[in-house]
């Protein structure tokens, strides 16, 4: 035995901790005749403190995609140092997951489905079949026909502590029954593979319709979250995509209305989103070509925005929403990372422009955080982020064109100056403009992107006197 406690696996640290376990599953690599990840048979259980050592001196845990925990055995029968560990691996800046046959709390003798969540980034477990009888026959569980039942508890626990829960299952038991594993799974809201569901359903990625899908559970939960999602919201997602943003927001919506334009993507949200009846509609339009009244009918009251925009319809989007008569609570929108800092950015610097102010002029923006192009499938070419956008009412009694309309001028050549600027788009004299500047402070040689938002106003309400003269 070569008690081999951490090993590596494609990108992946993974954490021996014991081999005990209440399977025999028939088709499990410790009953190889060749081991596939080199010998983990070990003779004596590693402490915590041990495992953490070995991290410490010979790992950088944030060069892993995630920190495993999966040997030869049950991990679960050691959480107390699942639990020392994973507070390690945070602390580094990692992320964990473990593999796991969801017999966690029967073998502690407690529920440990809160402290699991609490600790574990990805919780995957092995379904492997679709009933009692069929789980026993091929795991050959200590818990006989009972051992089914105490997984669907586990799953269900962890679900309803906010986890990110992951049924798997082998490819030795057949399609159908993999096809069932997959309806269990969604009777548990858990969420199965959604690539192999792609795969499965023959889908093309449509070019021109800018398709990146989040496969992530983490960025899908933490994106729910930036979002401010409720148990009291109806949520308006543009762009349903595979589904996994959807089916992350129904787990915590009272409801989600989902426009999706690509046909194709039906039988793909037929699986991804099994189990959600009730709680999700999906409407296969294309959401610009659809009227506010039409819109406001199908939403019935207040809504929040979350979606992940397509790059090239951001600002189409943003603009229809935060313009329209009935807006949203926020908008919550994940964009290319250059946009973002468009959104957001301060006056007298290169970002800072028309799309800046127009935002400003509905709400306020904040970037909530970055996403690496790494995060979606098929990889983009560029870095995304997810901005937020609550929507005020600050600017309700301002002529919202006037000030719109001296903002573009601005802008309009950033080489010029703002008086000159002004003087072509109002076509009034070079000393009415430069008066006008005066009054407000500001030098005649003045540039409009070094301009906030509320210069902006007074610049455009006296403007407008100008020309009423």
């Amino acid at each position: 035995m070569s008690n081999q406690y951490v090993y590596v696996v494609d990108r992946n640290l993974y954490i021996n901790l014991t081999n005990r376990c209440t399977n025999r599953c028939e088709f499990c690599v410790r009953y190889y005749d060749k081991p596939v990840y080199g010998d983990l048979w070990i003779d004596r259980e590693p402490s915590a403190e041990r495992v953490i050592e070995i991290l410490r001196e010979s790992y950088d845990v944030t060069a892993y995609g995630e920190v495993v925990f999966c040997g030869y055995g049950e991990p679960t029968y050691r959480f107390d140092a699942i639990e020392e560990i994973c507070a390690y691996v945070h602390a580094c800046g990692g992320k964990t997951r473990i593999n796991t046959n969801g017999h966690g709390s029967e073998i502690n003798g407690c529920d440990i489905t809160a402290r699991m969540c609490a600790c574990m980034d990805t919780i995957n477990i092995s379904l492997n079949a679709t009933d009692a009888q069929a789980y026993d026959k091929i795991c050959h569980s200590e818990y006989g026909e009972r051992a089914f039942g105490i997984l669907l508890d586990f799953a269900r626990g962890c679900v309803r502590c906010g986890g990110n829960v992951v049924l798997s299952v082998v490819d030795v038991i057949g399609a159908q029954q993999i096809e069932a594993a997959r309806r269990a799974a969604a009777r548990a809201h858990a969420v199965m593979n959604v690539k192999q569901i792609l795969a499965d359903q023959g889908f093309r990625f449509n070019k021109q319709f800018g398709q990146n899908f989040i496969t992530d559970t983490n960025l899908l939960q933490a994106m729910v979250q930036d979002a401010g999602v409720t148990e009291s919201d109806t949520v308006l997602e543009i762009g349903a995509g595979a589904g996994t943003l959807t089916r992350a927001l129904a787990q915590t919506a009272r409801r989600v209305v989902a426009f999706e334009i690509d046909r194709n993507l039906m039988p793909v949200l037929d699986r991804t989103l099994q189990g959600l009846d009730g709680k999700v509609e999906v409407v296969l339009r294309d959401i610009m070509q659809v009227g506010d009244t039409e819109l406001d009918a199908i939403l019935d009251g207040s809504y929040k925005v979350v979606a992940n925009l397509p790059y090239y319809i951001t600002t189409p989007i943003l603009m229809r929403f935060l313009e329209r008569r009935n807006k949203p609570l926020s908008a919550t929108v994940m964009i290319q990372k250059e946009v973002a800092q468009r959104l957001v950015a301060p006056p007298a610097c290169a970002d800072y422009g028309v799309i800046t102010l127009a935002i400003a002029l509905e709400g306020d923006a904040r970037v909530m955080r970055q996403v690496p192009r790494q995060m979606f499938c098929p990889q983009p070419n560029v870095d995304s982020a997810i901005v937020r956008i609550d929507l005020h009412d600050r600017y309700a009694d301002a002529d919202k064109a006037a000030v719109k309309r001296a903002v573009t001028a601005g802008f309009a050549m950033r080489r010029k100056t703002l008086a000159n600027n002004l003087i072509h788009a109002y076509r009034l004299p070079r000393e009415r403009i430069e008066r006008i500047l005066q009054d407000l402070g500001l030098s005649a040689t003045v540039r409009g992107e070094t301009l906030d938002l509320q210069t902006y106003l007074a610049l455009s309400a006296r403007l407008a006197q100008a020309q009423s003269e």
